[in-house]
């Protein structure tokens, strides 16, 4: 059965690919006895808030294109292996390495493309090792993916590759639930635009100022139709097409066209161009090649690490202060109000709500707010045990890296209730320190599988750094600590030693450890060395975050403990 090809606007109108209003904003503060947070200066010219939205809800950053010509008499073969990496893409976007990824079959056109494959990213630096084989072999095994890695090549090369940024977007509505579509159903043009000599600038902005908001209001009212975005080629290799950018409109088969009189309906709520501008205008500005592609394989990004850890943030969270005083969040899908109460629950402040998007690159969790003075501010964040902890001082603020303290937490639990206030409570005894001192004694006398065991599976590990920017999973802090073992003539020697556990208001444990250790090396070296360890404690009574420092000068110059 042939598909048409869906014309949803008029001639003048051809596709193209490619709440409340803020009053005054405040930026967190880095206090913990307060209730609110210090005022944040505000600008002269505000953000209006659908637009700080818009940025909240942006799909990706880039665009990683690979375009693949099968190998004659292949296609099935092809389209089979490219299944086993569906399932592969499938367990990165669970992981959070990649948003979405899909592959599509052109239709008959000029340039000779035949499939194209796609990731989304947030950032270019997720594009650097998105695959990691030796994970990626334990998870589906390694007999598994060796076949795989040699029968890829014998269906298909690659012909070229490039990355494209995301310029600008459609939007569906926030009252639209996700639809779960079926790939197999879904199109898309794909428009290579070419700007006229010195005149790129001025397309893109016709694009953004013109044509998007035709784009938005014909996904509001088409049936059928999906999206619309503009991008831009950042780089490419081979027989990428050249063109500097793209415009995508993507849409339904299985929704019939709308009858004559429909669409003429339809395009009457379009908006027209602006006075005195004409589709010979637009012409002037670039020359515009069409590639329409049908869908073989796509991944919901509603099913990404980051759909699912925004999801998880849904609902009203409390933070209560040392003294008794509150702050609430309520979170909505890309909004958080935050309100501050004093002890007696008097109401100090509430804001208005503030777009903000979650980002997720591995076990690397990002919080970004856009303020209405236009400034943003970003910091680490993970939901452990029930309980959401959010760094106090952001990692980025306005995109400048900032000073940071990574055991400064607002730490909230569930519900718009404060919790009874305790004081915080200090000791030296208690199964909280005897798991330290185990950890401490496994690790000194080389005993890996009791020390492993003393951790959470996902504990973050942070050694002589600010912020966790360069944080190891544990089983990565276990081949340090076997490969230092396997250079030492005997167990490591405690010489000196203090051990506490703090208990703070809201109920989380932290631990911390002063400890001198001595080190004999079989080549007769032997380092002394101070170690400050600050460690949490689940109450599973396991350690969830490590957190050292300690002098690597004192260590030979080929340990792993030192820096590269």
């Amino acid at each position: 059965m042939s598909i048409k090809i869906k014309t949803w606007l008029s001639i003048a109108l051809i596709p193209l690919w490619g709440c409340s209003t803020t009053k005054t904003v405040n930026t967190p503060s880095t206090a913990t006895s307060e209730a609110t947070p210090s005022q944040q200066e505000t600008n002269a010219s505000q953000v209006a808030y659908e637009q700080r939205m818009k940025e909240a809800r942006k799909p990706c950053g880039f665009i990683s294109v690979g375009y693949m010509d099968v190998i004659e008499g292949q296609e099935q073969a092809y389209l089979e292996i490219e299944g086993q990496w569906h399932r592969i893409h499938e367990h990165l976007v669970s992981e959070g390495k990649i948003i979405s990824w899909g592959l599509a079959k052109a239709r008959a056109n000029d340039f000779g493309y035949e499939y194209i494959t796609w990731k989304l990213v947030r950032s270019l630096a997720d594009l650097e090792q998105p695959y990691d084989w030796e994970s990626i072999g334990a998870w589906m095994g390694k007999e598994k993916l060796a076949a795989l890695l040699e029968k890829t090549p014998q269906t298909r090369s690659i012909s070229g590759q490039e990355v494209l940024a995301l310029e600008d977007y459609t939007l569906p509505s926030l009252d639209t639930p996700p639809q779960a579509l079926d790939a197999k159903n879904m199109s898309f043009h794909w428009d290579f635009m070419t700007p006229a000599e010195g005149k790129a600038e001025a397309y893109a902005a016709v694009e953004r100022s013109v044509f998007l908001p035709m784009h938005q209001k014909s996904q509001e009212i088409q049936p059928g139709y999906l999206f619309w975005n503009l991008q831009r080629q950042v780089f490419h290799t081979g027989k990428a097409n050249p063109a500097l950018f793209r415009t995508v409109n993507a849409f339904r088969n299985d929704i019939p066209e709308p009858s004559p009189e429909a669409q003429q309906q339809i395009n009457a709520q379009i908006p027209p161009f602006p006075e005195g501008m004409t589709y010979a205008d637009v012409q002037k500005l670039r020359s515009m090649k069409r590639v329409t592609f049908d869908v073989i394989y796509r991944i919901d990004e509603n099913l990404s690490a980051e759909a699912k850890t925004r999801a998880a943030l849904l609902g009203t969270w409390t933070h209560t202060n040392p003294n008794g005083s509150y702050r609430t969040k309520v979170m909505t899908p890309f909004a958080e109000q935050l309100s501050f109460y004093r002890a007696d629950g008097t109401l100090i402040q509430k804001r208005d709500p503030i777009p903000f998007q979650v980002s997720v690159s591995g076990q690397d969790k990002k919080f970004t707010a856009f303020f209405a003075n236009g400034g943003t501010w970003t910091a680490s964040f993970d939901i452990k045990n029930g309980l959401w902890y959010e760094q106090q001082q952001g990692l980025l603020k306005d995109g400048t890296l900032t000073e940071v303290a990574p055991d400064a937490y607002w730490i909230y639990q569930r519900g718009g209730t404060p919790e009874k206030r305790r004081d915080g409570k200090q000791t030296m005894a208690g199964k909280e320190v005897d798991l330290i001192k185990s950890m401490i004694t496994h690790y000194t006398q080389g005993d890996f599988d009791a020390y492993r065991a003393c951790y959470t599976d996902d504990a973050k590990i942070v050694h002589n750094d600010w912020g966790f920017k360069k944080g190891i999973s544990v089983d990565e802090l276990m081949k340090q600590d076997r490969e230092h073992h396997a250079e030492l003539e005997r167990d490591i020697e405690v010489l000196k030693s203090i051990y506490e556990v703090v208990t703070l208001p809201n109920g989380s444990k932290h631990g911390h450890v002063w400890v001198e250790m001595k080190n004999t090396y079989k080549n007769g070296h032997v380092s002394i060395i101070p170690v400050f360890l600050s460690l949490g404690i689940n109450k599973e009574n396991k350690i969830w975050y490590e957190w050292a420092f300690y002098d690597t000068s004192l260590l030979p110059q080929a340990s792993p403990y030192r820096e590269p």
